[in-house]
């Protein structure tokens, strides 16, 4: 890689105090013109200008995986002790199911988490089709954590948390 700089240095008049370090400096700050310029070569310059086009197909980065993802929970009763767990994966996953454990605990013991199984409804967008899996917990009780993911071993999401709200009917009828 190589530089060019180039300058004109103008003319100072200085006093007797100023040394030329100081001078030169004044000179190429206030007067002068500094020019900077890299040559890059073109090989390179090829591949950044490839890299930095937007993408052919913009649907193509938000393609379905195996591993789970737009996790989505509905409460499906007024009292809300029920929930529902949709997620997406794509094609090459036919089962999938959701483990739930009630706590704030660090480690997730097998023995106390609640397995139910999902099920699939094949879904086509654009160029192509994903699986979307829907599984129902029960009886979760308002006031408690609970500690939830969702998948098929070994593609399981991450480990999500929420709190079970309390829910009051509020629709009142005159």
């Amino acid at each position: 890689m190589s530089y060019v700089i180039t300058y004109e240095t103008p003319t100072i008049y200085y006093s007797r105090g100023m040394n030329k370090f100081c001078v030169s400096l004044l000179s190429l700050l206030i007067g002068g013109w500094l020019t900077i310029a890299q040559s890059v070569p073109p090989e390179l310059q090829a591949r950044w200008d490839k890299e930095s086009e937007p993408a052919r197909h913009p649907l193509l980065e938000f393609r379905p995986s195996h591993l789970p993802d737009r996790v989505i929970v509905t409460p499906l009763e007024s009292n809300s002790s029920t929930l529902s767990f949709t997620w997406r994966t794509d094609t090459t996953v036919t089962e999938g199911r959701i483990e739930i454990i009630e706590g704030e605990i660090g480690n997730f013991p097998k023995d106390n988490r609640e397995r139910e199984e999902a099920t699939y409804q094949v879904v086509h967008y654009k160029d192509y089709p994903m699986h979307y899996h829907t599984a129902q917990v029960t009886h979760l009780e308002p006031g408690k954590t609970y500690k939830y993911r969702v998948g098929n071993s070994p593609y399981w999401s991450e480990w999500f948390t929420f709190v079970q709200p309390h829910f009051e009917d509020t629709v009142q009828f005159l």
